[in-house]
């Protein structure tokens, strides 16, 4: 049960959405054939029997996180009990913190916060309070919280949290000064060391804009980005500027400022394309698939064809023909979505880095199997798994094997996911898919195929992670 590496976690959010494990239910749960409280006693017993202490520690975590989330709180409690080293602690407080300030106990609340040692979890916990507190009407107790945050980000993101909640309640007029509240402070949080740098503070203030605007104030997010563009245009340092560029465009195309991002795109297309230190990228052609993306729910496929000519790189190329021909299909322009999907499999080739080929050549599938053509879809999953087992003789990337069995799950080629994911060596990489997979199957009304792989399955961590994927399944169902 490693943590995932933040990259692929990236990768996956991106393509099968966010999945609530450890995420709280809105409402209280229904009534079903599968018990929350005995998926949660079936996972603590594999977790006992976990042997390597950063290992248990991680599962009973995961487990403590559902409790809270739950109500359970007392359980939550007795969990922490398990662990005792400092993060696994900070962690599970964190958890009860939330909970206890959902529930409108926020005296319990800040006395847990009392007990968390370690600053990252404490300012994760107040935050938390914060945002509650303005959605429990406590507006300026809210604002004290979140101007007691010592981290500029963190007070800059409990500001957005509660100006989001104060939208969502009704208070326009609030939530425009505290979402402003939140922009100036993100403005001074742009260095890196002893360097200042615009992507920086671009990347925050993009991300402010992308929660006003779906929270409903569009035109607030837009008027945000378009003062943030007139800050970009100050920049001196071109692959900065360029940088930040891009999280500003990504950002206008999220708002529904298609015209605004084309623009951005063009702007950032001049300058270099290296990233900041060689670390952070600027591709003006990864903006480019944020707008097809957003032309395409605009119901803007003409538009989404011009972007598509601007993209030149054969990985971005082909995620955004991959994107169009589904479109193009649900249009009932079958024989064109054939076409944009032939030449995705041709510009594989191109791709420069050959363990890069296999899960773009997945992507494929997933489109195939978007417009009916399962076994075409089918057949390119398994070429996939051959391209990257025969590329990489020696070493298979667990990395590289999860994203063809995360695309294998978004295709609804569920037993092709399950022997793929059984390839990977990696218990975390293999047990995050398996959760949201077992989540899936529970949903769909087929837990008898999540207790076939818990009963299959030797690793007592993965086991706990398809039990809590269950129970991830039972709180969604929840919801519904």
């Amino acid at each position: 049960m490693s943590k995932i590496p933040p990259l692929l976690l990236s990768f996956i959010l991106a393509v099968v959405g966010f999945s609530a494990f450890g995420q709280a239910g809105r409402g209280g749960l229904q009534t079903t054939n599968l018990n929350p409280r005995e998926l949660l006693d079936r996972a603590m017993e594999y977790a006992q029997t976990i042997a390597d202490k950063r290992e248990h520690s991680l599962a009973v975590v995961n487990i403590a996180s559902f409790q809270a989330y739950t109500g359970d709180i007392n359980g939550a409690t007795q969990t922490l009990k398990l662990v005792d080293d400092e993060e696994s602690r900070g962690e599970i407080l964190q958890w009860i913190v939330g909970a206890q300030a959902k529930s409108g106990d926020f005296d319990a609340a800040k006395k847990t916060l009392s007990l968390i040692k370690r600053q990252r979890e404490k300012e994760g916990a107040r935050q938390s309070i914060a945002a509650e507190l303005a959605r429990h009407g406590k507006l300026q107790e809210a604002l004290f919280e979140a101007g007691s945050l010592k981290n500029g980000y963190s007070r800059s993101d409990a500001l957005t949290d509660i100006a989001v909640q104060l939208l969502k309640s009704g208070d326009v007029s609030n939530s425009k000064k505290v979402f402003e509240d939140a922009v100036l402070v993100a403005h001074d949080q742009n260095s890196m060391g002893s360097q200042q740098f615009m992507f920086i503070e671009a990347d925050k203030i993009a991300r402010i804009a992308e929660a006003r605007a779906k929270a409903g104030d569009s035109s607030g997010a837009i008027e945000d980005l378009r003062r943030l563009h007139e800050e970009i245009e100050k920049a001196t340092d071109l692959n900065d500027k360029a940088t930040a560029l891009e999280f500003l465009g990504c950002a206008q195309a999220g708002a529904g400022d298609i015209p605004g991002a084309i623009a951005t795109a063009e702007e950032a297309g001049l300058y270099p394309s290296r990233g900041i230190n060689d670390v952070f990228p600027c591709n003006p052609t990864s903006l480019r698939n944020r707008i097809v993306d957003a032309q395409i729910q605009a119901h803007d496929l003409s538009g989404a064809k011009l972007t598509l000519k601007k993209i030149t790189d054969p990985g971005s190329r082909i995620f955004a023909l991959c994107s169009i021909s589904v479109a193009q299909f649900h249009s009932g322009e079958v024989d064109e979505a054939n076409k944009m999907l032939e030449e995705a499999v041709q510009t594989v080739r191109k791709i420069e880095i050959e363990w890069a080929r296999p899960a773009t050549t997945a992507e494929i599938g997933v489109a195939r199997a978007a417009i009916g053509e399962m076994g075409a879809a089918q057949s390119l999953f398994e070429e996939a798994v051959r391209g990257l087992k025969e590329g990489n003789k020696d070493w298979i990337s667990d990395e590289e094997m999860s994203k063809i069995a995360w695309r294998r799950m978004a295709a609804k080629d569920y037993e092709g996911a399950i022997r793929t994911a059984d390839m990977i060596a990696n218990d975390g990489v293999k047990g995050f898919f398996f959760r949201r997979l077992a989540s899936q199957f529970v949903m769909s009304g087929e837990a008898a195929r999540v207790e076939l792989l818990v009963g299959k399955e030797a690793s007592p961590s993965i086991k706990v992670d398809l039990l809590l994927g269950m129970l991830d399944g039972v709180l969604k169902e929840s919801q519904d």
